[in-house]
């Protein structure tokens, strides 16, 4: 996962899913990529669902394209992205 770590982005969902794919691939390993207030509730939510050693949170970083290329899947949890698609026009 690479964002803010805001509550619109509801990343109290990522560690729930490790901790529901960690019963299934044991091997499995996930990473936040990014920053902000909610990182030390959800650093707390980990070590609640004792996947703490399973995830990493890895900061900001100004480039993400290196942690992108190193996954296998990508989740994105929230309700609302400040990207918007331009229409085309003919």
């Amino acid at each position: 996962m690479v964002g803010r770590l805001a509550p619109i982005k509801r990343l109290a969902r990522p560690p729930e899913a490790m901790a529901l794919v960690a019963r299934l691939l044991p091997q499995a390993t996930a990473t936040l990529v990014g920053d902000g207030p909610l990182r030390p509730e959800l650093e707390a939510t980990a070590r609640r669902l004792g996947v703490d050693g399973r995830v990493r949170f890895a900061g900001f970083h100004a480039d993400v394209r290196p942690w992108l290329a190193q996954g296998r899947l990508y989740v994105m949890s929230s309700d609302s992205e400040g990207c918007r698609r331009r229409s085309r026009r003919p």
